[in-house]
């Protein structure tokens, strides 16, 4: 009679842990048992009591003489098993995109896959949960969803990707243009993005640019390679002294610096050339010996380094931030490092902003300022 009681309770308490499972499919598991703690709470009790009956029943006289309990309780186990599985990312693709669009009473989560198929889950009032799934495209910065990604219309087949903002916007105007404005419940924020789109990839070039320059710069700074950094003083065929910026600009250029910026530069050198070509080279080398007497001329730019600023080289540089203000312009935030007496990494309190355009898709250089 015992026995009989025992299988009648561990059959319930299993039949409830199953279609808890089954319900937690289409609903929040603990705002269910939340809402049905009263039900919920003994059931689990009778669980764990029948299941630790069960094993010390087992453990006594075997699998044979217990085999009802031991089914009833394998299966539950396996349905635990199978369950945790199907909820895990193990057999999953990964994911590319995550992002919530949070209302007063529900919110809306979206999952996009490498393998181009995503999740569209709605958390509705009382725990339920509503989970559309399918396949997407991705054109640029737009996601075309090829199948419903929601029960009604208010999540349309098509949403464009703001990265400046970080956010999905889906409504329009009259116009049919996106409305990229951050209002209540009319946006994705987005928590992770490591899709490809036109953003993600100027930011890797423009990443890619700064950071080959200043690598340049900074190994030429180390190995004293002036003249690789520097525009040198030579003595023209007349006798006189001038400038030779043909490697310096050269160098620029290739470091893609910007026609604007090369002209800039050009015109900074322009005064100490033009007071140059007043001095005769035989005295530049012997009266030139005092900073004051390049300063008088404009020609004390070798006593900083121009695109890092200070007297002394740094050890290193990182990308602190990368921001694409607009389609063709961004700005890039670097922060200056040396190394302290135990190899750590000892950070300066400026930061030096680069700011990049893009010229017929090429992005170029067009300003270094370290002095703000």
């Amino acid at each position: 009679m015992k026995n009989k009681i025992l299988i009648l309770l561990t059959f319930i308490s299993t039949l409830a842990v199953i279609s808890y499972l089954a319900l937690e499919l289409h609903s929040d598991p603990f705002i269910l048992i939340l809402i049905f703690w009263w039900l919920a709470i003994p059931l689990i009790l009778i669980y764990i009591i029948t299941l630790a009956i069960t094993i010390i029943k087992i453990f006594r006289k075997g699998i044979r003489k217990n085999i009802t309990l031991f089914t009833i309780h394998s299966i539950t186990i396996l349905a635990l098993i199978s369950s945790s599985l199907y909820h895990s990312e193990f057999f999953k693709s990964k994911i590319v995109l995550e992002a919530n669009l949070h209302d007063d009473l529900s919110g809306i989560s979206l999952i996009l896959r490498e393998n181009q198929k995503f999740e569209c889950t709605s958390h509705g009032l009382f725990g339920m949960i509503e989970t559309k799934t399918g396949r997407y495209a991705q054109q640029k910065d737009t996601i075309i969803f090829l199948n419903k990604p929601y029960t009604n219309n208010f999540i349309p087949n098509k949403i464009i990707i703001d990265n400046t903002q970080n956010a999905i916007f889906f409504l329009k105007d009259n116009n049919g243009n996106y409305i990229k404005e951050k209002e209540f419940a009319s946006y994705f924020e987005i928590h992770k993005n490591n899709l490809k789109t036109d953003k993600n990839l100027d930011s890797i070039k423009i990443e890619k640019i700064v950071c080959q320059f200043f690598e340049w710069y900074t190994k030429s700074i180390r190995e004293q390679k002036y003249s690789e950094f520097n525009p040198e003083f030579i003595k023209t065929k007349n006798g006189m002294t001038t400038l030779n910026t043909e490697k310096y600009f050269t160098n620029l250029k290739k470091y893609n610096f910007s026609n604007v910026l090369i002209q800039k530069e050009k015109e900074f050198y322009q005064k100490c050339i033009d007071s140059l070509s007043k001095v005769k080279f035989d005295n530049f080398k012997n009266k030139f010996d005092d900073l004051d007497d390049y300063e008088r001329c404009g020609c004390d730019f070798f006593n900083y380094y121009r695109w890092t600023g200070g007297q002394e080289p740094i050890g290193g540089l990182e990308i602190d931030s990368i921001k694409l203000r607009t389609h063709d312009s961004a700005l890039v935030l670097l922060k200056y490092f040396d190394y302290n007496l135990d190899s750590t990494k000892h950070y300066y309190q400026n930061r030096n902003r680069v700011i990049l355009k893009k010229y017929s898709s090429h992005w170029k250089i067009d300003d270094i300022n370290w002095r703000n």
